[in-house]
């Protein structure tokens, strides 16, 4: 990013794996800015994992080589990973931080990258001259599955495939791969969009979401087992479970799993 320059970094991959030797740094993403440039990143997956460094070398994920307010406040969803986190093996540097644990990463740069995370992504192939270049395993959990955020104007995929239009995936490429299970603990808690009420329920529950889309949903067992199937009508579904026992179930919505109880 040179200044003056406003520059928005979405929907990519990028994988570095170096033969390293001697005093040898690199970075997945490095900024050198100017007072009035800017740059956002979103929906990114940013992985710089060299299998071995030397003493003397460094990898960062997110390099910054100058302070300034160019680092966008809106930034995140993205995949940030260099491999266990040590002294050269960074996800983020710059000036006056070199910020190895997630944590601590985004406690610097909050309220950016609140959504982010870190994975060794599990690509089907990382040689280049493939077509499925960077395309991601179906068969391996993975955080770019429905890990990412809209943005306006993209549409499609890096080959035409249609973005999800609520819950993309991150990176280049959109598919239907594995979520891993995330739980909301409040099932009242609609800051990821989905709003599940009343829990704990008798008969009938209620899903809403925040954005009123037609979208699908499924319902399991505390043993896993799916139960219901069914798609919220402008962002809105009702549900009778009355024929259901009491217990522990599961709602699960792209990215999000709700826990409602049966009482």
């Amino acid at each position: 990013v040179i200044q003056p320059t406003t520059v928005q970094a979405t929907y990519n991959s990028i994988y570095l794996n170096p033969t390293m030797t001697g005093t040898f740094n690199t970075a997945g993403v490095l900024v050198n800015t100017g007072s009035s440039s800017q740059f956002l990143l979103k929906n990114n997956l940013i992985i710089n994992a060299p299998t071995t460094i030397p003493s003397t070398g460094t990898v960062v994920a997110l390099k910054i080589t100058t302070l300034s307010p160019s680092y966008l406040i809106n930034s995140n969803n993205n995949i940030f990973y260099t491999g266990t986190p040590s002294p050269n093996r960074l996800l983020y540097e710059d000036p006056l931080n070199s910020i190895s644990n997630l944590t601590a990463f985004k406690s610097i740069v909050s309220p950016r990258e609140s959504n982010s995370g870190t994975e060794l992504t599990p690509f089907t192939t990382t040689v280049g001259a493939n077509s499925n270049y960077l395309d991601l395993n179906t068969s391996i959990p993975t955080l770019a599955e429905s890990g990412g955020i809209p943005v306006p104007g993209v549409t499609d995929d890096y080959s035409g495939t249609f973005r999800n239009v609520l819950t993309p995936d991150i990176g280049a490429w959109e598919g239907n791969y594995i979520l891993p299970l995330k739980i909301s603990k409040n099932s009242s808690d609609s800051r990821d969009g989905i709003k599940v009420y009343p829990n704990p329920f008798n008969d009938k529950i209620t899903i809403t979401m925040y954005i009123p889309l037609d979208f699908h949903f499924q319902i399991y067992n505390s043993l896993g087992a799916q139960i219901y199937s069914g798609r919220m009508e402008k962002g809105k579904a009702e549900i009778d479970l009355s024929h259901q026992p009491s217990g522990i179930y599961f709602i699960k919505a792209g990215s999000v799993t709700k826990k409602i109880i049966k009482e």
